[in-house]
């Protein structure tokens, strides 16, 4: 029993040894795993700093590069080129020549034309030659007709001209002194006005009694004028009845005196009436044979026009961009012949979205750079835009099109190096804000909710720190409250959320 004893107490002193190990091995997983676990909670992340920097809200665009005015000339009918007087690279000034085309078949028409006009205005000369010696013709017929016709005693008509003379002269007095009484009326008229209030004043003891008698003998003075005016116009207008009877007794005896007889004055006018229309006769040939000289005239002239615009002049002043043709060419109308463009102006045609040029206004600073490795940028304005929209062709493969809005950029200052034809990126600026406290996007937590950033403190310590969202840029936003210039900003990594309180190292 004593033995039993014995073991069984060994044994369970060594269960208690055993469980005690155990216990002391699991205290001390958990205090090398609490460690392990504090350890695991500092982050690596990309610290930004706070600045302050210039946002720009902006549009980018492809576009090809022209002169200004660049055009290309086309040749204005069928020619051969003669002569090409500019080289590729020539700057011209408006109006220069710049080549010379022929066209043989018009040149034979034109001088056909002129040996026409030549012959033509010979005929015409001649009709007009007519046309005079009819007018002639007709002048002496009427002389002679107003020499028939006004066969009568010198003496009667020295009297119808002396009586028509005094009737005139009396005419003319009878009219001025009518006028003279109308005039005595209205000064009448005056002086009436005036006694009555003389009288009235008078009355009322503000005037004398010879100063109302001077104005009783005005209107009696004026009175007797009138009388007296009246007087001349009657005896005046009986005079003139007496002349105007006169004078048709006179015509009467002149008529009565005519010796020229009937067939005298019939035969005068059937003169006259022949006159007349040889006249016509010959005005109307002048006229015909002028018209066909002016028709002969205007072709020849259209000719000469055609003729003139074989010779290519510069619309603009510029530089010859390109040409298409040399000397000995044979072209077809509409044909192209050469290029110019002003190099004192460079545009930027190019393509907008309906959704970008929503945005666009002409006057927005704009930035040009070059495509390729040679970077470049020249700075330039939004000079016009389309009202309209067209459609462009995106995909060549699909032919699948979509709207596109019109715009041209002008450079504030000619490069001098750009190709017209390349093509080059544009980057419109549609809004800035210049020096104002700014971050990069990507450290702007839920920005269309509530946005905050992860701020650092100087123990690398992240807290929330909400903000005031201004102008966004592409790859930067304005911050218009809750961060300072020189504040320290984490941003999280794609693969882990940051916390409050978390201590996080710079990468």
């Amino acid at each position: 029993m004593t033995a039993w004893k014995n073991s069984a107490m060994k044994r369970g002193i060594a269960w208690i040894t055993g469980s005690a190990v155990l216990a002391a091995a699991s205290i001390g997983g958990w205090v090398v795993y609490s460690r392990r676990s504090n350890s695991a909670q500092t982050v690596n992340v990309r610290v930004l700093t706070v600045e302050r920097t210039d946002v720009e809200r902006t549009v980018n665009a492809s576009g090809t590069v022209k002169l200004g005015s660049q055009q290309t000339l086309k040749a204005p009918s069928d020619a051969t080129i003669v002569e090409l007087s500019v080289e590729m690279g020539d700057r011209v000034s408006s109006g220069e020549e710049l080549a010379i085309l022929r066209d043989d078949e018009e040149l034979t028409q034109l001088e056909e034309h002129l040996l026409r006009i030549r012959q033509q205005e010979l005929e015409v000369e001649a009709k007009q030659q007519n046309v005079e010696n009819a007018s002639r013709s007709l002048a002496a017929a009427r002389q002679e007709r107003d020499r028939v016709f006004s066969r009568a005693r010198t003496s009667d008509r020295a009297s119808l001209v002396e009586r028509q003379n005094e009737i005139e002269e009396t005419t003319l007095t009878l009219e001025n002194q009518r006028q003279a009484a109308i005039d005595a009326r209205e000064t009448l008229a005056t002086e009436r006005e005036t006694l009555e209030r003389d009288r009235d004043l008078f009355d009322r003891g503000f005037i004398a009694l010879n100063q109302l008698k001077d104005a009783e003998n005005t209107v009696r003075r004026v009175e007797a004028e009138l009388r007296q005016a009246e007087l001349q116009v009657r005896t005046t207008q009986l005079r003139l009845e007496s002349l105007r009877a006169s004078l048709e007794t006179i015509r009467r005896q002149i008529e009565d005196d005519a010796i020229a007889s009937e067939e005298e004055r019939s035969e005068a006018n059937a003169t006259v009436r022949s006159a007349e229309i040889a006249l016509q006769e010959a005005q109307y040939e002048a006229n015909t044979a002028t018209l066909d000289l002016q028709q002969l005239q205007l072709e020849a002239q259209t000719i000469e026009d055609r003729l003139q615009n074989r010779i290519v002049s510069a619309p603009i002043g510029g530089k010859v961009l390109n040409i298409d043709v040399v000397r000995g060419d044979v072209v077809q109308i509409g044909e192209s012949l050469l290029t110019l463009g002003d190099p004192d102006r460079e545009i930027v045609e190019l393509n907008l979205s309906t959704l970008d040029a929503k945005a666009v206004r002409s006057g927005q600073p704009a930035r040009i750079s070059v495509i390729g490795p040679d970077e470049a940028t020249f700075e330039g304005e939004v000079e016009r835009i389309s009202l309209s929209a067209d459609s462009e062709t995106v995909d060549s493969g699909s032919r699948e099109s979509l709207a596109a809005v019109g715009a041209i950029v002008r450079l504030t200052e000619p490069s001098g190096t750009l190709i017209p034809g390349s093509q080059v990126n544009v980057e419109i600026v549609l809004d800035r804000q210049p020096d104002t406290i700014s971050l990069d996007i990507e450290a702007i937590q839920q920005p269309d909710a509530d946005p905050f950033v992860w701020l650092l403190d100087e123990n690398n310590t992240v807290s929330p720190q909400n903000v005031t969202l201004g102008l966004d840029g592409l790859t930067v936003v304005e911050i218009l409250s809750g961060l300072e210039p020189g504040d320290r900003v984490a941003v999280p990594p794609i693969d882990r959320e940051l916390e409050p309180g978390i201590t996080v190292e710079q990468q």
